[in-house]
């Protein structure tokens, strides 16, 4: 690979907003690392990825419902010794309940526990390329339930319940957007209903 390319790790880009701004990329010349639940499902858009890129684009298991798997991912990751330029955390599932292996609430798991460990695991990389960006998809907005990471059961609405990481999300954000400006950290959080606008906005960095 030449280390001039940019490259961008995506989570769930196997389908809609994640496949279509995996495709922009690489169309754009970027090396695209996907980050998914299944190889298989993922296998159209990496052949759609190799047909339009310079390097072959890479994929790593990835379960955010599962704590040691965001780990051995970020890890992964971080062995292959590329750059990363710009990680997008477009995974995320709404209207289910559950919990997570770990046993938090399923939504606030996958939506933001998991992107906040993946984000965590990878920044020193991220800031030491020469280009940075991280980006947050929103499935929703409400404030957060301050009983939500100690919670074992599910009973509150599935409607509520998905909403719950934004706040979340929403902190983290502003904070490496605080912490990191001089280092050129470039923060984009973005709304699914607002998703053409705000996908054109992260595909330019």
């Amino acid at each position: 690979m030449d280390m001039s390319e940019r490259v961008a790790l995506i989570t769930g880009a196997n389908t809609g907003i994640g496949r279509i701004t995996a495709l922009a990329l690489a169309d754009r010349g970027y090396q695209v690392i996907l980050a998914g639940r299944s190889l298989e499902r993922s296998k159209p858009v990496l052949e759609g990825l190799s047909r339009l890129g310079k390097s072959e684009p890479l994929f790593f298991e990835l379960q955010l419902d599962d704590l040691d798997s965001v780990r051995a991912c970020g890890a992964e990751v971080l062995k292959t010794g590329l750059p990363i330029h710009l990680l997008i955390n477009n995974a995320g599932l709404a209207l289910q309940r559950g919990q997570t292996r770990q046993g938090y609430e399923l939504a606030f798991g996958v939506n933001h526990l998991g992107p906040f460990l993946l984000t965590q695991i990878l920044l020193a990389r991220i800031i030491s390329s020469s280009r940075m960006g991280v980006a947050y998809k929103r499935h929703g907005f409400k404030s957060l339930m301050t009983d939500v990471l100690n919670e074992k059961g599910c009973n509150a609405d599935a409607v509520e319940r998905q909403l719950d990481h934004t706040v979340a999300n929403s902190v983290r954000r502003r904070y490496l957007h605080t912490d990191f400006w001089d280092e050129r950290v470039q923060m984009v959080q973005w709304y699914t209903h607002l998703c053409e606008s705000k996908c054109t906005e992260i595909i330019k960095c």
